[in-house]
């Protein structure tokens, strides 16, 4: 049952601070929008409370360089 409980958290943020802040007048609109917030945004720039302040894309880079 915990399995899924990460997604969901995930899906709560994005919705909260993306799709809920503005509004798309397409599809390619909202498509380039939300890669732009996950890749960009949420995986580069975005503080993780579960890293610590971290953002996901650092901790991994790290990660990999220690390895």
């Amino acid at each position: 049952p915990y399995d899924n409980a990460p997604m969901e958290c995930s899906y709560n943020t994005m919705k909260t601070e993306f799709f809920y802040q503005y509004y798309f007048k397409s599809y390619e609109e909202l498509n380039k929008n939300l890669m732009d917030y996950i890749f960009i945004w949420y995986n580069c720039q975005r503080p993780h409370i579960f890293n610590k302040g971290i953002p996901p894309a650092l901790v991994d880079k790290c990660y990999y360089l220690t390895a």
